[in-house]
């Protein structure tokens, strides 16, 4: 990326960057510091200086950018922009709110395993009870405990029994 010369599918996302908002939101970002740049470069301007978010740093260290000049900030932004539109997108259900450190290990594994651009939405229903169901673009696999226990009445009616005898 240094040389200008990556394509939009060569662009890589840190950990930091999850979900198909945070691209969006990260583009706009490089949108805003390009603007800021240009605006700065003009004579006898007093525009204050807008240092890049976090996660804004770390797609420039990601992509092996040291000095933000508004052709790089424009590149990302195109090229974020472009991943928006046209990245994986890995759709989970869960039972209940993930903690950050397990969605990272399920970001971590999705980049390294099936695409190294992929996104991750997920929503929260709690009629799943446990597990997850995850949707892709051609597939959907349900490995809820609803679905689970469901399909096996013999074992559920065993675990309210045992539960109701603890009681």
């Amino acid at each position: 990326m240094a040389d200008s010369k990556k394509t939009t599918e060569e662009i890589q996302l840190p950990i930091r960057v999850v979900t198909r908002r945070d691209v969006i939101e990260t583009a706009r970002e490089f949108e805003a510091l390009r603007d800021n740049i240009a605006a700065r470069s003009v004579e006898g301007s007093n525009v204050a200086v807008i240092d890049p978010s976090e996660r804004a740093r770390s797609v420039m260290e990601d992509n092996s950018i040291k000095e933000l000049t508004a052709n790089t900030a424009d590149q990302l932004q195109a090229q974020l922009q472009h991943l928006a539109d046209h990245a994986p997108m890995f759709r989970f259900i869960f039972a209940g709110e993930p903690e950050t450190d397990f969605l990272q290990q399920v970001i971590t594994w999705i980049r390294s395993s099936v695409h190294p651009s992929g996104l991750v939405l997920y929503s929260i229903q709690p009629q799943i009870a446990g597990g997850f169901i995850l949707t892709t673009d051609r597939r959907r696999y349900d490995h809820s405990w609803r679905t689970l226990l469901e399909a096996n009445p013999v074992k559920l009616g065993e675990a309210i029994r045992t539960a109701a005898g603890r009681a």
